[in-house]
């Protein structure tokens, strides 16, 4: 045999080398290759080149799963909590603990949080309290024409609430839905009968699903809607929104038997905080008129 020159041949003595564990293995395989060649006019042979990618391989490096302790920063705290908290490591999970593996200051890191700043905390305090003693400008609370058609007795208007509606069947059984409203109930409310009203959109809540298998069913059914209690919504700082939270609290303390709300709602994100982020801020400021 002789050394490839040619690029075809090259390239397939090559691939079938480093397929090939070793050299009569490679020669075993290579045999109808070279009839192959031979049958295409190519003069040379294929030649067993050493594989020298297996020594050079690099081992795979997997992520290390890291524990994280977050601390609050604060000047006024002398003790160095990050030192003290990676002893207490190393003195509960020594090497003979069965733990270790899993709790060692390779898998253990301290990082120190910051939190707001005097003049976040003195706004967000002022405003709670200013929401709280009703000292701002009253708003309009019910623009219904006709108010004793209006589906929250006269508060259609109201923002940032958790709010129930009671559906009462026909053959007496009795269903809670609890929601919650950001912006206006009557907004939220015309969503409800949107989704009441086409069936293309009977599966948007749980309330509508619902809806929809008393009417395929043929049983008449009321609705009674109502405010459970309000809460403040997801501000940017702190980093909470007291509305999901208090929806969510409100869910977990209703009679598990009438509630049709689902489990999973308790488990979701906050969809409030989503126009807080620096994207949608650059797109609202693009839309604006000039």
């Amino acid at each position: 045999m002789i050394l490839l020159e040619n690029t075809e041949a090259a390239t397939i003595s090559t691939r079938i080398s480093s397929l090939s564990c070793d050299a009569d293995e490679f020669n075993k395989a290579s045999r109808v290759y070279n009839d192959a060649l031979k049958t295409s006019g190519y003069r040379e042979c294929l030649q067993y080149a050493r594989n020298n990618n297996q020594s050079s391989h690099r081992r795979r490096n997997r992520p290390r799963n890291i524990i994280w302790f977050n601390p609050p920063y604060s000047e006024n705290v002398q003790t160095n909590i990050a030192s003290s908290f990676l002893r207490l490591i190393d003195k509960h999970f020594p090497k003979s603990h069965v733990l270790h593996k899993i709790f060692n200051r390779s898998n253990v890191k301290v990082s120190y949080s910051c939190t707001g700043n005097m003049s976040s905390i003195i706004k967000s305090h002022n405003a709670k309290i200013l929401a709280n003693s009703g000292t701002r400008a009253e708003s309009k609370s019910c623009n219904c024409r006709n108010k004793d058609l209006c589906p929250l007795d006269r508060a259609c208007l109201v923002n940032n609430i958790v709010y129930k509606a009671t559906v009462t069947t026909t053959s007496g059984e009795t269903k809670v839905y609890i929601g919650m409203a950001e912006h206006s109930f009557k907004t939220r409310y015309n969503n409800h009968k949107l989704s009441f009203k086409h069936r293309k959109h009977s599966h948007d809540t749980v309330l509508s699903k619902y809806i929809w298998d008393q009417r395929d069913k043929n049983t008449d059914f009321s609705i009674k809607w109502s405010i459970v209690t309000q809460a403040s919504s997801y501000r940017g700082n702190p980093s909470r929104c007291n509305l999901c939270l208090t929806e969510k609290l409100c869910i977990l303390s209703a009679d598990r038997s009438t509630l049709l709300n689902k489990r999973s709602e308790l488990i979701t994100k906050c969809r409030h905080e989503n126009k807080f982020y620096a994207a949608n801020q650059k797109q609202d400021r693009s839309n604006r008129p000039p």
